[in-house]
């Protein structure tokens, strides 16, 4: 079964899966969580689709600024540099409208992706599915958000009891379409991210092993 985790829970899973974390401000503020339970069935990745702004994470204020404030509008963002920021350890708005979906075998119900889904949004344009940007390139992603971005969906699939078939995308939750779900009325809503879901399966696949195989190595701490 799914696991319910705390903030401090999350917190420590991360640091174990070797992950440098900036957890800013009121991440762990029950009061910027609308739901009061965390998320258990799944991973959505997202691009923040900023626009073209440049530096290291300027989506990071809106997130935490949005017009839902003070619910956060993900629970993490992961900068150009690869660099992690924790805005909400529990509840947060970064679904929609969407489902319902099939999630490795588990039900999302209809409009319900924020209560159920952890949003990952890593900083990019999005107009552009490179994976070889540059840091100071504002379009695509570059090596170090992908290896970030999969290394933290491995760790909370791992943290919540799942594998790695509970990655999708934004565009996954509002179109269907994917593991023999049906198509969505609100198919077309959202492109994010241009990765597909097979793209991020494989490489949490990988990073879930690497998990594993660490735990084995090192001793709980």
């Amino acid at each position: 079964m799914p696991n319910a985790y705390s903030p401090a829970q999350l917190k420590r899973q991360l640091r174990r899966a070797g992950l440098e974390v900036s957890y800013e401000s009121g991440w762990d503020n029950p009061a910027n969580d609308p739901f009061g339970i965390s998320p258990s069935l799944g991973v959505i990745m997202h691009h923040t689709a900023n626009g073209g702004a440049r530096g290291d994470h300027p989506s990071l204020y809106w997130m935490m600024n949005n017009q839902f404030a003070p619910v956060r509008a993900a629970h993490f963002l992961v900068g150009r540099s690869g660099k992690v920021m924790c805005v909400a350890g529990r509840g947060a708005y970064h679904a929609g409208a969407g489902g319902p979906v099939r999630v490795d075998g588990r039900l999302v119900p209809y409009n319900q992706g924020n209560k159920y889904l952890v949003g990952i949004e890593i900083e990019s344009k999005g107009t552009n599915k490179s994976t070889t940007a540059r840091i100071d390139e504002v379009d695509g992603y570059t090596p170090e958000q992908i290896e970030a971005a999969s290394k933290l969906a491995a760790a909370l699939c791992d943290l919540m009891g799942l594998s790695h078939r509970s990655v999708i995308t934004h565009a996954a939750w509002t179109n269907g379409d994917f593991d023999n779900n049906p198509r969505l009325p609100t198919y077309g809503r959202k492109n994010d991210t241009l990765l597909g879901v097979k793209f991020w399966r494989r490489r949490v696949r990988l990073k879930m092993l690497a998990l594993r195989a660490r735990r084995l190595l090192k001793p709980r701490i």
